[in-house]
């Protein structure tokens, strides 16, 4: 889980790349990968097992999204890791909180509701909706650009009809 959110974010980085019609970038950013998954698996199976191969692929594929962001800066070169790490730390503030208010709210409506297949449909359904709504709300209060921006273009999608 720990290279999941890596591996997604390289997935978004490589059609950057190939927006400037750079395939070798991500190419060759996929080999550094494929070695650094070698060389850590060797050196962290003997240790951890099975565990330290899970170790490994996060670790390759977090080094090589932060190599493919490093190399962005050459292609945009008013791109600034500033602003981009004040965004990840708010959604990473709001998504600790969401985590935290799904997590009671589940708990609070399971015991509350009991057992059976029908509560735990209800008690995972509303925990979900309220993170939701959660999540919402403190990314807006927060002050995202990015979520200020998308709720002009619905704003002005909604107006127009």
């Amino acid at each position: 889980a720990i290279g999941m959110s890596a591996n997604g974010v390289k997935i978004y980085l490589n059609k950057v790349y190939f927006s400037f019609q750079d395939t070798v970038t991500p190419f060759k950013n996929q080999i550094i990968t494929v070695v650094l998954h070698i060389i850590f698996a060797l050196i962290l199976v003997k240790q951890f097992e099975y565990k330290g191969l899970a170790l490994a692929s996060s670790m390759a594929a977090i080094i090589s999204c932060f190599v493919l962001i490093f190399l962005l800066k050459n292609k945009v070169k008013d791109l600034e890791f500033k602003d981009l790490l004040v965004v990840f730390f708010k959604v990473l503030i709001a998504s600790l909180i969401m985590g935290v208010v799904v997590f009671l709210v589940y708990n609070f409506s399971n015991s509350l509701l009991g057992e059976g297949t029908i509560k735990l449909m209800v008690s995972t359904f509303l925990s979900i909706g309220i993170g939701i709504m959660c999540y919402i709300f403190i990314v807006y209060k927060l002050k995202i650009e990015e979520v200020n921006a998308v709720l002009a273009k619905i704003k002005q999608k909604i107006s127009w009809q």
